[in-house]
């Protein structure tokens, strides 16, 4: 008898363990790069941008605003922060990617929310070098693919670094900074009357997390924590909000390898009515060991710390390169075979999926410094 259970039970693990191997097989990512944005650095050469607005307006992908340090190094040359209103128009239909148009925000922007709508996109809240902003925008293409914005509203706080979603006429706003303070909340906000139903979310408050909709439901996955002391470190939680039934469930923690993994910073698409693809996401251990020292040392120890912290190289940062997969049913974190073949990505990262293609659009790939690739992946659907 001892033996057939044991038997039994080796069969099921067996079984368990050949479902996931073969669930990693039902996805398959093919990547290529495809272009470099237009953005240049003071001596001319491409550089990256992170934060952008993005999305698609029916065949062509739009990339607004972003930030970056195109003067050089914050600490080893003294040079600021650049925010930028230039709007990109790229061409994706049948393939290809071609830029067809460019324009302006009214005013440099980044850090904010894109939202698709029916008629183009919204661009939700944000910040520049003035500080963090409370305006939502309208971006729209005209038959000449002019470039056109108009101002919705106007939030009641300024906000940013969080995620957006339209429900049932109400713009709804997820966790992020709110009048320069993270938030634990979430703003459900009435047009006609102007202003905010307030309610607490699930989890500590929370900035740069990967986030995506799924019919009637919007999910949250990891995150900078920043506590009302002053600290912060990486998450790994993760949570669902169901926008009918107006309440939270807490997911599965991310973990990878069978320990706790941070995808903050990172993004998230949805693939099907079933799967979450998520991408990109800063190394847990050493982001937390940098906001640790970043906020505790002081004097020569933090210059010092600065000096050994900014100049590691792409790979000591470690930005994930796992293309994680978020089984929705099983409440399961699974990964694709292979990893993305180039470094991975924050600041925070951009994506885009359209049909079946993913577009991973610039973004850090270390602290400060950002790439100008663009690379597009083919999905392959094996079942």
């Amino acid at each position: 008898m001892l033996r057939i259970i044991i038997l039994g039970f080796a069969l099921l693990i067996s079984k368990n363990l050949m479902a996931k191997d073969l669930y990693k097989q039902t996805f398959d990512l093919q990547w290529q790069k495809v272009a470099e944005l237009e953005s240049k650095d003071s001596q001319g050469k491409p550089i990256g941008l992170s934060a952008m607005f993005t999305g698609i307006i029916d065949h062509y992908l739009v990339i607004a605003g972003g930030a970056n340090f195109p003067n050089g190094h914050p600490v080893f040359d003294k040079a600021n922060k650049v925010f930028h209103s230039d709007v990109y128009v790229y061409d994706i239909q049948n393939g290809a990617f071609d830029l067809v148009a460019q324009g302006q925000l009214p005013v440099p922007q980044a850090y904010g929310a894109t939202i698709k709508t029916e008629n183009g996109l919204w661009l939700v809240g944000g910040k520049n070098e003035n500080g963090d902003m409370n305006v939502v925008l309208e971006l729209t293409l005209d038959r000449q693919l002019q470039v056109h914005t108009r101002q919705i509203t106007t939030l009641p706080f300024t906000w940013s670094n969080g995620a957006a979603d339209i429900f049932n006429n109400e713009l709804y706003l997820f966790a992020g900074s709110w009048d320069g303070k993270a938030q634990a909340q979430m703003c459900r906000y009435s047009f006609s009357k102007s202003a905010c139903e307030v309610t607490s979310i699930l989890g500590l408050p929370r900035v740069q997390f990967a986030s995506t909709r799924i019919a009637n439901k919007f999910y949250i996955f990891s995150g900078i924590a920043q506590t009302p002391n002053g600290t912060s470190h990486v998450l790994t939680d993760s949570y669902s909000f169901d926008f009918e039934q107006l309440n939270w469930q807490a997911l599965s923690e991310i973990t990878f390898s069978g320990k706790p993994f941070s995808v903050a910073g990172g993004s998230a698409l949805a693939l099907d009515d079933q799967h979450v693809l998520i991408l990109g996401g800063v190394n847990k251990n050493v982001f937390d060991d940098a906001l640790n020292k970043l906020t505790t040392l002081e004097g020569e120890e933090l210059i010092n710390f600065k000096k050994k912290y900014f100049a590691m190289s792409p790979e000591e940062f470690n930005f994930s390169r796992q293309q994680f997969i978020f089984n929705i049913p099983n409440n399961e974190w699974l990964t694709l075979n292979k990893r993305v073949p180039f470094y991975g990505g924050a600041g925070p990262l951009q994506t885009v999926l359209d049909q079946k293609f993913v577009y991973w659009l610039s973004g850090e790939i270390k602290a400060v410094e950002r790439t100008p690739a663009i690379y597009r992946a083919l999905i392959i659907n094996k079942k």
